[in-house]
């Protein structure tokens, strides 16, 4: 043991005695000195191992450095810091260190940021297929619920649709067969008796009866929009208080009072009885909201280029979550459809914006709950002195003798339309042809040359439009009318032929007598 071991051997040769001998004093001397020396080393190691600490740390900053640099594509700045730092160990004499050390650090941390990114890269691009494929099959998911959720509701309209159809087919049928019971009824007694007295009674119900299925084909066709409209000046002041007469005793036993403020509107051009219609639908429903009595007030007035009457009431008010509902086909809070006391289809509301819209005017609403609802009607003001296509479409017919030793041919495919028209003809010396379709009519066309010719449009065959289009190619001064029941586009092809050439006619099923007198004698007047 160095006898040196517990001492301090920074104050060793300061508390050495004087009196030691010399070879004493040489191996404590050595023994000092080899002590400094191991002191130093210690701490130059301790040193070392601090300084190695932090320029690996140092490293690792500059090995992301570079790796950033190489992943952004800038590797002509990587190669600078590389360079940068075998020029600070060189500086200070590490030329050794940096070769064993950074070199083979840099090879290594190098390879394994490469060895990451790969993987990383490796990752996204499986995260990224995955999401694709995810968001493929959602796509395919949504498209699908779409057409599920597409045909459930078209399946969903259609059975509604159906049953309010079948609601509304019972109801028609029931009128129709009432009437018809009527008619056959009347026509039998009239066979039966053959007295005058009974035959014309018959004869007048009969007429009467055929009107109101006339009424009712025409309600339909309102209701689908395909009817054209019967524009000619009205009074609609006149036409209000036809209304209010007509349900003066309806609305007297409800205990409703009535309060009319109508301004003097002039006349303007319009169709009165779709227009009559609306106002009646909207009294009878106002009626209905006041079964205990109440207040129903009109007003008319213009305003700037419209014409505006507002219906009010002062009874139970709608819902706020039925109102937008009110004008759809069918809806109805009333009777068994809607749970109310009052008999209703859904018709009526629907078909009246269905007549302003086709006046190109609104329907609007606004009602409370426990106070009432208001009915604005809009329209716009036409005055009768304007020019309007329906109006001089019209004015094709009027009165007079019918022209004597016409040839007229009738084509269409009921022989009792026929029969009805050369019956009514005949008997004014005319000579009548008959054809039962539109192949039939052209034939007889280019054969006899006839003066005018009746034409229905839906035939077998051949329909009366393209027989119309090969009789005007014959002959393009060929006086036509057309006879037809139908509605939609067929017409409006036929108005539009009408507008176009002077030579063209309509005349409208079911026709009056006086009304296929009226149009003879125009074409052949002329």
């Amino acid at each position: 043991m160095s006898i040196l071991k517990e001492l301090d051997s920074e104050n060793l040769i300061l508390s050495m005695p004087e009196e030691m001998d010399d070879d004493f004093f040489s191996k404590v001397k050595l023994e000092v000195l080899n002590a400094h020396k191991v002191n130093n080393i210690h701490r130059i190691l301790l040193n070392f191992s601090t300084v190695r600490s932090l320029s690996s740390v140092g490293l690792s900053v500059l090995f992301s450095i570079k790796i950033f640099l190489k992943s952004i594509g800038l590797e002509v700045a990587a190669v600078n810091v590389n360079e940068g730092i075998m020029g600070v160990f060189k500086a200070v004499g590490f030329d050794q260190i940096f070769e064993k050390e950074y070199v083979a650090q840099d090879s290594v941390v190098e390879r394994s940021y490469e060895e990451k990114a790969k993987d990383l890269s490796e990752e996204l691009s499986y995260q990224r297929e995955l999401y694709n494929r995810v968001t493929t099959e959602l796509e395919k998911k949504i498209e699908s619920t779409k057409d599920e959720l597409k045909n459930a509701t078209e399946q969903l309209r259609l059975y509604d649709k159906s049953n309010s159809i079948g609601e509304l087919a019972a109801g028609v049928a029931h009128e129709f067969n009432n009437i018809i019971g009527g008619i056959m009824g009347y026509a039998q007694l009239a066979q039966m008796k053959k007295t005058d007295e009974i035959i014309d009674k018959a004869l007048d119900n009969i007429v009467k009866l055929s009107k109101r299925v006339e009424g009712i084909t025409s309600g339909l066709l309102n209701f689908s929009r395909k009817k054209p409209v019967k524009v000619a000046p009205i009074n609609i002041v006149k036409m209000i208080e036809g209304v209010l007469e007509f349900t003066q005793k309806q609305l007297e036993n409800c205990d409703i009072k009535v309060i009319a403020e109508l301004d003097d509107v002039e006349e303007f051009l319009a169709d009165e009885n779709l227009l009559s219609q609306v106002i009646l639908n909207l009294v009878i429903n106002a009626s209905h909201a006041m079964e205990n009595g109440g207040e129903l007030k009109i007003k008319l007035f213009r305003e700037g280029g419209f014409v505006l009457c507002v219906v009010s009431d002062t009874g139970t008010g709608i819902q706020k979550k039925h109102l937008e509902k009110i004008f759809q086909p069918f809806f109805t809070t009333k009777g068994a459809l809607g749970g109310g006391n009052k008999a209703g289809t859904g018709l009526g509301l629907s078909v009246s914006r269905s007549i302003i819209e086709i006046h190109r005017g609104t329907l609007e609403v606004e009602s409370t709950l426990g106070k009432g609802t208001t009915f604005t009607v809009k329209i716009p003001f036409k005055s009768v002195k304007e020019e309007d296509e329906e109006a001089r479409k019209k004015r094709k017919v009027g009165t007079g003798r019918i022209s004597k030793n016409a040839k007229i041919l009738i084509v269409d495919d009921e022989e009792i339309i026929r029969s009805l028209i050369s019956a009514t003809l005949s008997d004014k010396g005319h000579d009548l042809l008959e054809g039962s379709n539109g192949e039939d009519g052209v034939k007889l066309f280019k054969s006899h040359k006839p003066d005018l010719v009746f034409l229905d449009i839906l035939m077998p065959r051949k329909n009366g439009l393209d027989a119309y289009l090969e009789i005007i190619e014959e002959d393009p001064s060929a006086k036509i009318v057309f006879i037809t029941g139908q509605a939609g586009e067929y017409l409006e092809v036929v108005l539009d032929n009408i507008v176009n050439n002077d030579n063209v006619y309509l005349l409208r099923k079911p026709f009056e007598l006086d009304e296929l007198v009226n149009v003879v004698n125009v074409a052949l007047g002329k």
